[in-house]
């Protein structure tokens, strides 16, 4: 169905559905709705119903979609296009109103899908796998190389942690670093704020100094 279709007062809208298309834009609003209820769909009869009224007052609105992944990009875009009558995905940013549908819209603001491989990837699920392949290779060295020197003055926690479940410890830090370190630097300084830090890593609770300098080396 095309639009108007879609938003007639006999159509197949919920009333939850139409509450949510209907929303004031001056404040955020989460939505929650298990997987088949609907949230695509009334996010994009949203940014349509957004784009034509502005269009019809003659005003500028610009909208950006993001999405978690290529193929949900790809769902969305074939979306929008089944069911916009004003065709708004072809539009630019030199018109007034324009659509953009993108996953991480970073990697081309900043000219990086032009260049070499990245950590951080168009596909957020590619960029995921690329960045737990590249920990669990610094794991490895980690403990092939470091984890010898520091076997027998870490806690019996960390050791239990990295002998343990393998995707539990990865995950744990994947957190570690994302939250704890990502950001500090590399310096001595950075290091040593971070073993001093008195908060709790994701990797066992009751770490030990030198259970942080295994931790940061990885």
């Amino acid at each position: 169905m095309r639009y108007p279709e879609w938003m007639t007062a006999g159509g197949p809208l919920t009333k939850q559905q139409r509450r949510v298309i209907a929303h004031k834009v001056e404040r955020p609003l989460r939505i929650h709705g298990p997987a088949g209820s609907g949230k695509t769909l009334v996010l994009v009869l949203k940014c349509l119903k957004l784009l034509r009224e502005a269009q019809d007052r003659q005003q500028r609105c610009h909208i950006l979609l993001v999405l978690h992944s290529n193929e949900m990009r790809s769902t969305v875009r074939a979306a929008i296009e089944a069911i916009d009558d004003r065709a708004f995905l072809a539009a630019t940013r030199a018109d007034a109103q324009f659509l953009d549908v993108e996953t991480l819209w970073c990697i081309r603001e900043l000219g990086l899908d032009q260049g070499p491989r990245y950590v951080l990837e168009s596909d957020p699920a590619a960029s995921r796998a690329f960045q737990r392949q590249i920990l669990e290779a610094a794991v490895d060295t980690a403990i092939g190389e470091d984890y010898r020197q520091f076997k027998s003055i870490v806690s019996d926690e960390l050791a239990a942690w990295i002998n343990g479940d393998r995707d539990r410890l990865l995950q744990s830090l994947q957190w570690e670093i994302a939250i704890r370190i990502k950001g500090r630097g590399f310096r001595r300084r950075d290091r040593d704020a971070y073993i001093s830090s008195p908060v709790r890593s994701f990797v066992g609770r009751g770490e030990n100094k030198y259970d942080c300098q295994c931790l940061f080396r990885i």
